[in-house]
């Protein structure tokens, strides 16, 4: 059965094609009444009955559903679904947007097929015109040339800053060593978050509290050495945006030239790389936070 209520405590049980579950619980609401009303039209608004095909969209149809139990109950509104009157329909479909009076409509109209126990006067407004109009959405105007090139040329910056962050951070984990047989320092960070790979700060918090030199501001520390050594969604985004074509590639290593990671390979595909080196014509950035490769100088792509 795709979805059945159940009493004790009230709720609706779904089962999707796919064979996943959903139990919507409906037993703190403050009127059961209505609330065990809604809860058949809800389940007849199931697949194949209905148009609830998913979690997600039985997800919104309960949720409209609390909303309209506990809205009318605010209003004073103590019977059940056959008790409901057009002035407690329409004060609640008048205060709520078209999302909530579309849903509720479909499970009042799905109730009533299911049970008829509407009254004429509510059949009558469940399934005549609606209050709300569909929300219209207007396209966004279109960048001028101007705005593409400014955003073009502010993901270049960030790109540039990214990679001479990265090279910094590198050069410091070279001179580095374990902080954890020795003290907390800069240096000593970026060598083992190399090592570790882009760990969340409470991990290196974890090891290292007792290790002298750790502070609170360490923490902020490993942030952004992690993000230097390791490209942010947002230095990716603006790789794409400057023109840098990405293919991703996973690295799984633990040793002192490569950390474990899922690293980006840039392959430019126009204008120069990183601080407008000199053009080459095949060279890649392999950017996966160990040591920087002969080939991680960004130039121009091959055409």
């Amino acid at each position: 059965m795709p979805a059945r209520v159940v009493d004790d405590p009230l709720r609706v049980e779904f089962t999707f094609p796919r064979g996943s579950r959903l139990c919507v619980a409906l037993h703190d609401l403050p009127n059961q009444a209505l609330a065990r009303d809604l809860a058949v039209g809800l389940a007849m608004r199931a697949h194949p009955h209905g148009g609830v095909g998913t979690r997600r969209t039985a997800g919104n149809e309960a949720a409209a559903l609390r909303h309209m139990v506990n809205t009318v109950s605010r209003n004073g509104f103590t019977g059940a679904a056959a008790e409901l009157t057009p002035a407690v329909l329409l004060r609640y479909w008048l205060a709520c947007g078209y999302a909530r009076e579309s849903l509720t409509r479909l499970l009042l109209r799905s109730l009533d097929a299911a049970t008829g126990s509407l009254s004429d006067a509510v059949r009558e407004h469940v399934h005549g015109r609606y209050l709300h109009d569909v929300q219209r959405t207007h396209p966004r105007a279109p960048y001028t040339e101007g705005e593409w090139r400014r955003l073009g040329q502010a993901c270049q910056e960030s790109v540039t800053a990214s990679w001479a962050a990265h090279r910094r951070v590198l050069a410091q984990a070279d001179s580095g060593e374990d902080p954890r047989a020795s003290v907390v320092n800069e240096q000593n960070l970026a060598w083992l978050v190399r090592q570790l790979g882009p760990l969340p700060s409470s991990h290196f918090g974890h090891h290292l509290w007792q290790t002298p030199g750790w502070t609170a501001r360490s923490a902020a520390s490993v942030t952004a050495i992690r993000e230097a050594l390791f490209p942010t969604v947002n230095v990716m985004i603006s790789c794409f945006r400057s023109g840098w074509s990405t293919a991703g590639r996973c690295a799984s290593t633990r040793s002192r030239t490569s950390a474990s990671s899922c690293g980006l390979r840039l392959a430019p595909r126009r204008a120069p790389g990183w601080g407008g080196s000199s053009p080459a014509r095949s060279t890649t950035v392999n950017w996966a936070g160990g040591r920087a490769p002969t080939s991680c100088t960004p130039t121009t792509a091959g055409r």
